[in-house]
């Protein structure tokens, strides 16, 4: 199973999402302003290493509940 980040500034909040098929949980197109998506990555741990690195806070997708 594979792991997104949605680094997202205006709600202060990096989410970590499974990759998946729900539309929900989809990368969508963002403004630079107002973040970015990352990964996939192999790993919970690499993508909770990245959305702590953002300095945001970290949260779990409560849709897809990685």
């Amino acid at each position: 199973m594979g792991y997104r980040v949605n680094v997202d500034i205006p709600t202060r909040l990096a989410t970590i999402h499974t990759v998946n098929d729900n539309p929900e949980c989809q990368p969508r197109d963002k403004r630079p302003e107002n973040g970015y998506w990352a990964g996939p990555f192999a790993t919970k741990e690499e993508a909770t290493q990245v959305a702590s690195e953002s300095g945001l806070r970290v949260h779990l997708c409560q849709v897809c509940n990685p």
